[in-house]
């Protein structure tokens, strides 16, 4: 399994991709729901956490457009040494754009994870 990046790198990932602070905010608050969510069904926090910390690198990219939203973060972060696990539930989180179903605990947790923290 790759390393990936630290949490100090997802964060200037996102300032470099994501100039909405009320984004930045979904981000944080996203990864600290899948955070939990590994925590209570004992799966690895950190892996959890950085997707929900990066699911929404392109949100701005692709204006939000669900027919291709999620499709431009997975090449961003195929660039660099992520774990590829984390970027399949990322591409997962819309399943519009990838026309795939989820099919994991980790895919599921982290659509609701995000949708939950979109309407906070």
């Amino acid at each position: 399994m790759k390393k990936g990046i630290t949490r100090e790198e997802a964060f200037d990932l996102i300032h470099n991709h994501i100039q909405n602070p009320n984004m930045i905010k979904h981000c944080i608050a996203t990864e600290a729901v899948m955070r939990s969510l590994a925590k209570y069904l004992n799966e690895d926090e950190e892996k959890w956490g950085m997707a929900g910390l990066l699911h929404d690198l392109d949100v701005e990219i692709t204006k939000a457009d669900l027919t291709i939203h999620g499709q431009e973060t997975v090449k961003i972060l195929k660039e660099l040494n992520i774990n590829e696990e984390v970027i399949e539930v990322i591409e997962l989180h819309n399943e519009i754009s990838c026309k795939k179903k989820r099919e994991t605990k980790f895919a599921h947790a982290l659509a609701a994870g995000e949708t939950i923290t979109g309407l906070i």
